[in-house]
């Protein structure tokens, strides 16, 4: 059948042995709702990797790291904002630590 994607044993193996994800709750949506409240830095280094994102600790539960880029040419990234949020199931923060005020 065309379109169809079938898994090799290995393949299946894998994903049945893989730990479960910590939470189902999409990280990009927990930044996006911090970016809502915060605002967004124009010098904002690129998310993803090791730089700014938003990290699952428990199932509702995230560490958001925000970095900005460095004003000399060999720094990767400042560490400019840092905030322990608790989210509901769709994502939306229901509480920060600390609070969550508009900077950008």
């Amino acid at each position: 059948m065309p379109g169809v994607e079938t898994l090799t044993k290995k393949e299946k193996r894998a994903a049945e042995d893989a730990p479960p994800p910590i939470s189902t709750i999409d990280p990009k949506v927990v930044l996006d709702n911090v970016f809502k409240q915060l605002g967004k830095p124009g010098n904002l280094s690129p998310m993803g990797g090791s730089l700014t994102r938003a990290t699952p600790c428990q199932s509702h539960k995230f560490r958001v790291q925000i970095y900005c880029k460095a004003s000399d040419m060999f720094g990767s990234g400042q560490l400019t904002d840092s905030f322990w949020v608790v989210v509901n199931g769709k994502g939306d923060i229901v509480s920060s630590d600390p609070a969550i005020n508009k900077k950008y």
